[in-house]
């Protein structure tokens, strides 16, 4: 649970929702990089595809 302080100062609020996304955005990219590298050929592209990206992060969520 977070601390009313932060619930009620909005900046704070923000710059923690975006470490937050941060932290998942370089977990999602982590696992994509380690499914692109068990792939098949062409399987560094597919760590470019969005939708491929979108797929692993909700695998991981």
């Amino acid at each position: 649970m977070l601390p009313a302080a932060v619930l009620c100062d909005p900046l704070q609020a923000r710059q923690r929702v975006n470490l937050i996304v941060t932290r998942l955005s370089k977990q999602v990219e982590r696992a994509h990089l380690e499914e692109a590298g068990r792939g098949s050929q062409g399987g560094g592209r597919a760590a470019a595809s969005p939708a491929r990206w979108w797929l692993t992060a909700r695998r991981l969520c």
